[in-house]
């Protein structure tokens, strides 16, 4: 019965009958004449293959693939027509999947049934290994990687790569994409921006948190705006909701497109106050600077939430020192405190981007190193305050809520900041500590007021005074200390490195008072009263608001 159900199997219907015995010569009948060397090997071949037939798959398997192609080349030879009622096509197919069986990179037997390895076709090979090699590609590109990977054998034959047999029309299918691949590359080593711009999207899908938003994004050189949905992304269920998603992401670009103004508008002001006078080195192609812009508050405090940073309810933005990207949310209500949050992050940024790009070897620590915190600030409020005019934005302009907070600090009795100290705070929290200190012996604190609670309003003391000390530098008596100040940023880009004789760092207070030609304290306090005289003038010219 085991051979009885090989034949059904393997045979198929009809035309598997037995072998005939061999014919006997009639009586008085001359003998058949001597068979040629080729019908004699025929005939052995077609006795092996009935044989099979007749017996289990199994001792068929046992057969040496050596043995199974001697017969291919006997049934695949002229002289098997001579061999009529037996259906040798259909059993020479059966024959080919018995040594793909044993074999599956057998040859021969892939091409007799139509499929062929990758490799032979011209150039095919280099191309996807450069295809496989490649870090970053588009993400349908890059699901097709991944699934033609899996199919190639990392396995080692005479030194290559092996490749898996395809058809055909999978191979045209194949040469598709790898034409799409290389017009990839060829953009790709063309256009560093790409690559750069590629690499960010890929660590925004890999981001823990980033990459559960649903954001769109523009470029306006070297910014990179992200818009960001507090809806998650989802996968398209259906048409309805792939449309209803389209929508959203449209709605989304467009709010995108409200603030490539304001970015356009900044990097001008930069190139005639800083890019320009200071000789700054021009954005490459690849340098890249990037902005995440929640959609709302709540999205903006969950994040926050979810890095372990909770924002304060008076935060609109910040600049992250270890990532260098810019997180603000968009307000719907105040589209103007937006723009002035969005541009201060974005002068942090360019500041950051520009000590980088004037130091030599690895980037410093931004806060401890690159400026003091009052001139981060002061810079960031100076350029951040500002108005829209005919379709522009202006920077640098008068900042009633920072009054307002110095009107405050003045009707409290309370001292404002000597520059001196000042301009010695490196950090925030240099800065907190020191506030405690300095005012645990002024008299604000006799009169019952906690430390704690009063280094809190110093908080925002520093940020008021810090930009009304930068309008002073840059704008009193028609730019009286323009030349100094734009000196003292230069050597900040540079670290304060090698100041005029001087080797290695100093420090950000040194900096200043050699710039500025301050050497005794005599110097400081004239600076301190030449200050106090401006910023009485301006709380005087601009009343306080509610």
């Amino acid at each position: 019965m085991a051979g009885l159900g090989a034949l059904v199997m393997l045979g198929g219907g009809g035309g598997n009958e037995p072998a005939a015995a061999p014919e006997a010569s009639a009586p008085g009948q001359p003998s058949a004449p001597p068979k040629s060397p080729a019908e004699l090997k025929l005939e052995a071949a077609e006795k092996w293959w009935r044989a099979a037939l007749f017996d289990d798959v199994g001792q068929l398997q046992k057969s040496s693939v050596e043995d199974m192609h001697a017969v291919l080349k006997t049934v695949r030879a002229r002289e098997y027509d001579k061999l009529a009622g037996f259906h040798w096509k259909h059993k020479q197919d059966l024959l080919f999947k018995m040594l793909l069986r044993l074999d599956p990179d057998d040859l021969e037997a892939n091409r007799a049934r139509g499929r062929i390895p990758l490799t032979d076709f011209p150039d095919f090979w280099d191309v996807a290994k450069r295809f496989l090699r490649a870090k970053t590609v588009p993400e349908d590109l890059e699901a097709w990687r991944n699934e033609f990977d899996g199919r190639v054998d990392f396995r080692k034959q005479r030194g290559k790569r092996r490749t898996p047999f395809v058809t055909q029309e999978e191979f045209e299918r194949i040469s598709v994409r790898l034409s799409r691949f290389l017009a990839y590359e060829r953009k790709l080593s063309a256009d560093p921006q790409l690559a750069r711009m590629l690499a960010a999207l890929k660590r925004i899908k890999l981001h823990p948190i980033l990459g559960h938003y649903d954001a769109v994004h523009r470029t306006v050189h070297p910014f990179v705006i992200f818009y960001a949905s507090r809806e998650l992304v989802q996968r398209n269920e259906s048409p309805e909701e792939a449309a209803r998603v389209e929508a959203k992401r449209r709605a989304l670009r467009e709010r995108a497109q409200r603030y490539e103004g304001l970015v356009k508008d900044l990097l001008a002001f930069w190139r005639e106050r800083w890019i320009d006078p200071l000789k700054l080195p021009a954005f490459k192609p690849e340098d890249l600077l990037y902005v995440w812009i929640f959609e709302d508050r709540e999205s903006f405090e969950e994040y926050g939430a979810k890095m372990g940073m909770p924002v304060p309810p008076y935060l609109m933005g910040y600049f992250s020192p270890t990532s260098h990207w810019a997180f603000v949310y968009d307000d719907q209500k105040d589209r103007e405190r937006v723009q002035d949050t969005l541009a201060h992050e974005l002068t942090h940024a360019l500041h950051w981007h520009f000590s980088k790009a004037r130091k030599k070897g690895p980037i410093l620590n931004y806060f401890k190193y690159l400026q003091a915190v009052w001139f981060s600030e002061g810079w960031a409020e100076y350029v951040g305050w500002g108005k829209t005019r005919n379709g522009k934005r202006e920077f640098a302009q008068i900042s009633r809520p920072r009054l307002n907070s110095l009107h405050q600090l003045k009707q409290a009795k309370l001292p404002f900041i000597p520059i001196e100290r000042l301009v010695q705070q490196e950090s925030y929290h240099k800065f907190w500590k020191w506030a405690r200190d300095w005012l645990a012996e002024e008299t604000a604190l006799e009169r019952g007021l906690e430390a704690d609670y009063v280094a809190k309003i110093y908080l925002e003391v520093l940020y008021a005074q810090s930009w009304a000390f930068m309008m002073f530098l840059y704008e009193h008596e028609g730019g009286k200390y323009r030349d100094r100040i734009m000196k003292y940023t230069g050597a900040s880009l540079r670290a304060f490195r090698l100041m005029e004789g001087k080797q290695g760092y100093v420090s950000a207070h040194e900096a200043f008072g050699r710039i500025f030609g301050l050497k005794h304290k005599g110097d400081w306090k004239h600076l301190d009263n030449e200050f106090g005289k401006y910023l009485d003038g301006l709380l005087r010219k601009y009343p306080a608001t509610n």
